[in-house]
């Protein structure tokens, strides 16, 4: 129709571009809603005290002090509400480890599917070689976040960054724990002398001098150890004084120091704290109550619960809460002529609930700093565990690179050297006795190793062995030839220090001497030792054997199982002896147990351990030298009495 209007064409190409752009305007909105209000990761940061929900599906990322990912690093969760004796308590121990390589992180279910609902600590060790800022002196120290783990928490976290407070000096890290226990004990050598250990002739007494005593334990279980150190505070004897070996005693100090920000507190120093046995014995124990660890101290006079001059005994039991000593059971014991009296804190009590309050109390260990009659080889004893502790601090301190070359290492090798064993003996006559007109002389022999190098550079180590088994031999030697039956010490009838394997540079030593006191037959002590060929330092049998405590103790139950079943002569005579009794000796086994020869690693069983004297000391193969099980008896005639 002419004049009419008509619809004009559309064009399809525009419809499309219109589309598109508004596809385009969608996305972008979708990603600026994401951008603006969409779920980041959660920002921690360690050391922080919240404890911060996740579950089984949570993503934890470590970041270093420059904010960027870790890449190499260790993840564990210790659960500090765990008992003492659970390994979870502990980091050292704790089963639930992640080696972490990447950027990516970790979920709690890495862990494992065993891992239970609870309260953990989670430790993050930075391995790689740079935190991001060049400095490497914060590496290596376990960093903490406290989590609340429940597998299926709906409402816990996604993703977790965790990352170094930003506000804290990262040029000054804080100080660790194993620096300031370091350079404690340096103090107190400086203080008191090199840990060391006398004899008085005079009074037939051993004791501990300088810092006698020093042990890092973690008492509550948090991942942190404490450092329990004991002190003689006067090392010389107090002689011509009633009552001095209570006076000797109490000089001894005892002290717990405690790390918390970067600083140390001394937690601990009550008086008291030395074990007193029968016999003039003092002794640093430590006690299990109802499975925590504890302290203990015994006063005198102090009770209040007697009256003016009455004799009392006070004895009190302490646990650490993380921050101080406090007592858990505090017991008082009023002597009067015709008994005594108990109290427990302020109510009076009878033997009956003395009884119940202290059935959940048992010894953990125990360690003798004095000893009025013999006890040697336990004095040597806490003396090598004091070492230990002090080489462990300086290496973790810093104060050496357990990676920096030592001269020897930098040095052009020439070789590897090759090394013999020469035996040096002599006898002697001592003069022995019985009491009085049973006076007798006996020929022994006195018996050390040599290491003799045939080819190559002798390690440095080598001449600190051959003088520390020489020194002892000559040593004990002119003690036995000084003995005195009124003395009432050991005398002992020869001593051998054979050295009999030497094996992935390490040495192994096997002791052996007859003990004599003058009765009517004296006692075999057989013992191990380990040496490190490069330094000359002694091992633990754990080092020296490259096994962890439990296998060892594993390997030792089983050998000792199988050793009682078919031999005679001890006093085991049912299955459940038997098994009791291996397990509670390879518990109490000491680093001197042990030792390794060309057949394999070997348990010493103590002369009366399981029977009579008859039945004698035993040398019981545990892992034969192809690493198998074994349970063969390998014990040497004593041949040191002639």
């Amino acid at each position: 129709m002419p004049g009419a209007q008509t619809a004009p064409k559309k064009n399809p190409r525009r419809g499309a571009i219109v589309a598109i752009a508004a596809i385009v305007l969608i996305a972008v909105i979708v990603v600026a809603c994401i951008l603006l209000f969409g779920k980041h990761p959660t920002e921690v940061r360690f050391g922080q005290d919240e404890s911060v929900p996740v579950a089984r599906a949570t993503r934890i990322i470590p970041h270093d002090v420059a904010d960027e990912p870790i890449t190499l690093y260790s993840a564990s969760l210790v659960n500090p509400d765990a008992g003492q004796d659970d390994p979870q308590s502990k980091l050292e121990t704790t089963p639930y480890c992640l080696n972490v390589d990447g950027p990516g992180g970790f979920t709690m279910a890495d862990f494992g599917d065993d891992l239970p609902q609870g309260s953990y600590v989670l430790y993050i060790v930075n391995e790689t070689t740079s935190d991001g800022t060049g400095d490497t002196s914060a590496l290596q120290v376990p960093q903490q976040l406290p989590v609340e783990y429940e597998p299926d928490n709906q409402d816990a976290e996604t993703d977790i960054v965790v990352a170094p407070d930003p506000d804290a000096d990262a040029q000054t890290p804080q100080p660790t724990a194993y620096e300031l226990y370091w350079q404690k004990c340096q103090d107190y050598i400086a203080q008191v002398g090199e840990p060391a250990w006398t004899t008085s002739g005079a009074l037939s007494t051993n004791m501990m001098t300088g810092l006698c005593f020093a042990q890092l334990i973690d008492f509550n279980g948090d991942g942190t150890e404490e450092l329990v150190v004991v002190y003689n505070t006067h090392p010389t004897f107090i002689e011509g004084v009633d009552g001095y070996l209570e006076q000797q005693v109490d000089a001894f100090a005892v002290e717990v120091w405690a790390y918390r920000d970067g600083a140390i507190d001394l937690v601990f120093n009550e008086p008291g704290v030395l074990e007193k046995l029968d016999g003039g014995y003092a002794c640093f124990t430590t006690y299990l109550h109802d499975g925590v660890l504890e302290l203990s101290t015994c006063t005198y006079g102090e009770s209040p619960h007697a009256a003016e001059g009455q004799p009392s005994m006070t004895l009190r039991y302490y646990a650490f809460d993380g921050t101080t000593f406090a007592p858990t059971l505090t017991l008082d014991y009023i002597y009067e002529d015709q008994g005594y009296r108990f109290f427990h804190d302020d109510r009076e009590i009878d033997e009956e609930e003395i009884a119940d309050l202290t059935a959940g109390i048992e010894q953990s260990s125990r360690h003798l700093v004095l000893s009025a009659r013999g006890g040697t080889d336990q004095l040597d004893e806490t003396l090598e565990l004091t070492q230990q502790t002090l080489d462990f601090l300086r290496e973790a301190s810093g104060a050496i690179d357990p990676d920096a070359e030592t001269d020897a290492e930098s040095a052009p090798a020439a070789g590897s050297p090759a090394y013999t064993v020469q035996e040096h003996e002599e006898t002697s006559s001592l003069a022995s006795s019985q009491g009085p007109g049973l006076e007798f002389d006996q020929e022994v022999i006195w018996r050390y190793s040599e290491i003799c190098v045939e080819e190559g550079d002798a390690p440095a180590g080598v001449a600190v062995i051959n003088d520390f088994l020489r020194t002892r031999v000559e040593e004990r030697r002119r003690q036995a030839e000084a003995w005195t039956f009124d003395s009432g010490e050991e005398q002992d009838h020869g001593y051998a220090a054979d050295i009999v394997s030497i094996q992935d540079g390490v040495a192994s030593v096997r002791t052996d001497t007859y003990g004599f006191y003058g009765g009517a037959h004296g006692t075999r002590f057989v013992s191990g030792m380990f040496f490190d060929l490069e330094t000359g330092e002694q091992l633990s049998a754990t080092e020296a054997l490259g096994m962890s405590e439990n296998d060892l103790r594993a390997a030792t139950v089983d050998a000792l199982e199988t050793f009682f079943s078919t031999t005679d002569g001890h006093f085991l005579d049912t299955d459940t002896a038997i098994e009791e009794t291996s397990r509670t000796l390879a518990a109490q086994a000491t680093e001197r147990s042990y030792y390794r020869c060309e057949d394999g690693i070997v348990y010493v069983l103590e002369e009366g351990a399981a029977g009579p004297t008859s039945f004698g000391a035993h040398d019981v193969l545990i892992v034969d030298s192809n690493g198998a099980s074994a349970a063969s008896d390998l014990t040497r005639d004593s041949t040191l009495v002639l």
